[in-house]
């Protein structure tokens, strides 16, 4: 179903890649085709749309103009084409969703992989992000949902679902603190720790922590990387500290033990899909919506050491929209 010039389809093709010749690979056209129609473009709008540079092109400022439009034009579309496939009693579309990589790396596969039993016909296409980037690519309208961690204030998204998580400490099974119910800051004290470097949003809470904990840490290890940071305590190198989201398989497997901090001090981590404000949705997405708001209504009365454990939801109704 094609309704719209597909020099638009080109053009945010084009603009994403920054090369012709790669948007052609990815399109299956003819770089000489797909330049062609740009140079008509620029024709009827009276200016160029890209600069050419020695190795790509580049967004000029009208441009920039633009490709906002193209972008909500080609997503207002598809907005459509989901509601007249739902009209037919259909459940196709195609969602894309930006993530963060604590929520890419377990939680969000799961999710989709359960949404796809119940919906086989909506695709999903996936990006990882850092925080930043993500709430800019949702303003952008190029992507339908966002998943972050404590989101900063910001008038350009809005907060669709949210789920608070304690932050506990993950280690080995075989460590001396692994089968305490709860623990302090302090208590790690004398073992070693692996920390966020000082790029990490959270790193701030944690220093403030640390710091009325009065414990003095010695990191055996810095990084910018959750999935880093888990594969060293998995190793044994030390503790670090965490939400179990990113850790289910681990803590199923019994490769790593999460153990809650009592400190009054921290604050529970709030896991949030973020939306564009006032953004329509296709129905693909709303029905993802919903199914997420479900699943954090679940994860929010669970314990947080049997969140991991807990087992897949079975689903008897195919249902329509969500509520």
């Amino acid at each position: 179903m094609s309704l719209h010039s597909s020099v638009l389809r080109y053009f945010d093709v084009v603009a994403r890649l920054g090369s012709i010749r790669k948007a052609a690979d990815r399109l299956n056209v003819a770089s000489s085709a797909i330049n062609r129609q740009l140079l008509n473009l620029e024709d009827t709008i009276g200016t160029p749309i890209f600069e050419r540079l020695p190795r790509g092109v580049r967004l000029t400022a009208a441009g920039e103009i633009l490709i906002r439009h193209v972008r909500n034009t080609l997503r207002e579309f598809a907005v459509v084409r989901s509601e007249i496939d739902d009209l037919r009693g259909l459940r196709k579309g195609t969602i894309t969703i930006v993530a963060v990589e604590g929520v890419a790396t377990e939680f969000l596969p799961s999710l989709l992989t359960e949404f796809h039993e119940q919906y086989p016909g909506i695709n999903f296409t996936v990006h990882v992000l850092s925080g930043e980037h993500l709430i800019s690519n949702l303003a952008a309208n190029e992507s339908d949902i966002g998943f972050m961690f404590n989101p900063p204030p910001s008038k350009d998204v809005t907060w669709g679902a949210a789920l608070k998580l304690k932050i506990g400490a993950i280690m080995k099974p075989e460590h001396p603190l692994a089968k305490r119910p709860s623990i302090r800051l302090s208590d790690c004290e004398p073992y070693p720790v692996i920390l966020p470097d000082i790029t990490f949003p959270n790193r701030t809470w944690l220093d403030a922590a640390i710091s009325q904990s009065h414990a003095t840490f010695h990191p055996i290890a810095l990084s910018n990387s959750f999935q880093v940071m888990r594969a060293l305590a998995k190793q044994g190198l030390g503790i670090t500290f965490q939400t179990v989201i990113g850790i289910e398989a681990n803590l199923k497997s019994g490769e790593l033990v999460y153990v809650p901090l009592r400190d009054p001090i921290i604050e529970p981590s709030v896991l949030v899909a973020l939306l564009r404000p006032k953004q329509k949705l296709s129905t693909a997405a709303e029905i993802l919506l919903g199914e997420i708001r479900e699943k954090f209504n679940e994860m929010s009365k669970s314990p947080p050491s049997l969140l991991a454990n807990r087992g897949r939801r079975r689903h008897t109704v195919n249902r329509g929209a969500s509520a």
